[in-house]
């Protein structure tokens, strides 16, 4: 089943029940503001989906970083220059023999998180 099959779905049952807990509570007068309500959950859960994932993943498009930094395996492009540039490539500062650079870096992430 596709993700707009399942994402409209979800939204049509959650209009639904909206629209019926209206009902519940107000009869037909009841109806009208929850199908309203239900409306504009759908509209900004629809036009405002991308910032709201992009907030759940922590990621700031100012600062330049993401959680895909956690993840990759190589240092970034300006500091493998400078490694070329300077003769003899050298380990950064954070990083052990063992090369476990990612993992520290996804460790200090959850503690962050995580309190």
């Amino acid at each position: 089943m596709g993700n707009a099959i399942k994402t409209t779905l979800l939204l049509g049952i959650m209009t639904v029940l909206i629209v019926w807990i209206g009902h519940l509570f107000g009869g037909r007068q009841g109806t009208v503001p929850a199908f309203i309500l239900a409306a504009a959950m759908n509209f900004f859960s629809y036009w405002y989906s991308d910032k709201i994932v992009l907030r759940m993943f922590i990621v700031n498009p100012l600062s330049g970083g993401s959680l895909m930094n956690l993840f990759s395996t190589h240092p970034p492009l300006e500091e493998r220059i400078a490694r070329l540039r300077g003769g003899q490539p050298s380990a950064p500062a954070d990083m052990d023999d063992s090369g476990d650079r990612g993992r520290r870096e996804a460790e200090k992430a959850w503690n962050r998180l995580s309190h």
